[in-house]
């Protein structure tokens, strides 16, 4: 797999399991206004860090937690094994280190 088709399988799988994660929340608790993924931005380099920017910023640490739970789900889903550390997500791959966190 080429290095810009990696990385774009992991932005890929991390936009749609924080969204379907995010939608999830909202199935599940009514009370909860909706939360959409706003944005995912990623830097270059070797050292990768994706952030997921989220409609609603006020998330208790259990919804934080579902939501990378999702985006963990979605990126194994791809074949890549993902450490989840609570408040960050970890891959390493032969060519980068990636770390993924909610803004």
């Amino acid at each position: 797999m080429g290095e810009q088709n990696e990385q774009n399988t992991i932005a890929t799988a991390t936009r749609l399991g924080a969204a379907n994660a995010s939608a999830e929340i909202g199935i599940v608790n009514n009370n909860v206004r909706p939360i959409r993924v706003s944005k995912v931005d990623m830097t270059g380099g070797t050292n990768i860090n994706i952030t997921i920017f989220l409609s609603d910023s006020n998330l208790t640490e259990i919804q934080k937690q579902t939501i990378l739970s999702g985006v963990q789900q979605s990126i194994e889903s791809s074949g890549y094994t993902v450490q989840n550390a609570g408040k960050n997500l970890t891959i390493t791959t032969s060519r980068h280190n990636y770390l993924i966190k909610l803004n």
